[in-house]
């Protein structure tokens, strides 16, 4: 393994907190969709290989280290040579088919109270980070979400705006959402993300 790399798992893997396993599973879905049983299979032998789960080993309501979660996706850049879209798009694929999601979508009935059950949202998958300072401009039609407490990483990010994309597109059209502040730029301690959309 590159030594750059090595250096970086290493780093991430000293993340707190843990996710849930159904998290996980359904990004192994995405990635089995994406890259085959062969590409699995690799990203799974590299997880080993550093120290972290195996797919097998993961189950929907056990708690994961969030440094390994985070690997996964640094080691999934490494093999796959995935850009950012596509971790747009693994995150968008995680609120569609994530259980979780599709029990809270029937309350989605309002921007304020779409943005409400995302804040709570959060911590039904992690035990590190939360969610808050939310402000919705529904006349200017955007919104800000601030992830406080999660290092994280660049790809997450990426991952997260996917994901807030997807929510959002659950109540209105042509939704957007970019990160325009984060913390591991030395931007603030936070991520501010601004979410758009058109009714």
């Amino acid at each position: 393994m590159d030594k750059i790399l090595e250096d970086e798992i290493k780093k991430i893997k000293n993340h707190p907190g843990d996710t849930i396993g159904s998290g996980i599973l359904d990004d192994f879905e995405f990635i089995l969709k994406k890259e085959r049983e062969e590409g699995l299979k690799k990203l799974d032998d590299a997880m080993a290989e550093v120290g972290c789960f195996r797919q097998k080993d993961v189950k929907n309501f056990k708690w994961y280290p969030v440094g390994c979660y985070l690997t996964n996706l640094i080691l999934a850049k490494d093999i796959f040579g995935w850009d950012d879209n596509v971790f747009k798009e693994m995150g968008a694929n995680a609120q569609k088919i994530s259980l979780i999601t599709r029990t809270m979508m029937k309350y989605f009935v309002s921007f304020k109270k779409c943005f409400e059950i995302t804040q709570d949202y959060w911590g039904a998958f992690f035990t590190v980070g939360r969610l808050e300072g939310m402000e919705v401009n529904e006349k200017e039609r955007h919104a800000f979400i601030v992830l406080k407490d999660f290092p994280g990483h660049p790809y997450y990010c990426r991952y997260l705006e996917g994901g807030f994309t997807q929510v959002v597109s659950y109540i209105a059209k042509n939704s957007g959402c970019r990160e325009i502040k984060c913390s591991l730029k030395g931007e603030g301690e936070d991520h501010l993300f601004q979410v758009t959309w058109e009714i």
